[in-house]
């Protein structure tokens, strides 16, 4: 199963991971980040060659760039927003693993974003596809910094 992961923690551009599992990592891309942004997310989502293979999107959006509902509509796959705020976000459910605590919106059936949370969550404080868009995403932005 291939879950793309997107991160918009860096502003003005989307990183995402095509992680299949939990454990292989197929693929990453990085979208400029627009108006209207979930329109322009996911046409460059269904413009890559990893589409026809997808299954789910993991949305990790602190910042709330991007409406999950929307998007999912868009984009034709099921979209799961995950956090690990310390507050409960309206909407959000908890999921406990054995790497932690994590917070999940979906309209996807709670058994079944339980069951892709555990299929990728392999280690970290957030599932792999999540996990690895955050780090490219953190990643260009200390090197834009300089650190």
């Amino acid at each position: 199963m291939r879950v793309l992961g997107l991160d918009t923690c860096r502003k003005g551009e989307v990183f995402g991971a095509v992680i299949r599992g939990g454990w292989f990592l197929d693929g990453v891309v990085r979208f400029g980040l627009g108006r209207p942004a979930e329109q322009q997310v996911a046409e460059n989502v269904r413009a890559t060659k990893y589409y026809p293979e997808l299954r789910a999107i993991m949305l990790h959006d602190p910042g709330n760039h991007l409406a999950h509902g929307l998007l999912e509509t868009v984009v034709r796959l099921p979209v799961i927003a995950v956090s690990n705020a310390r507050e409960v976000p309206k909407g959000y459910s908890f999921f406990r693993s054995e790497h932690g605590t994590l917070l999940h919106r979906s309209r996807l059936s709670r058994s079944t974003a339980d069951q892709v949370l555990s299929l990728t969550w392999t280690c970290g404080r957030l599932p792999e596809p999540a996990r690895i868009a955050h780090v490219l995403a953190k990643g260009a932005l200390e090197r834009e910094l300089g650190r």
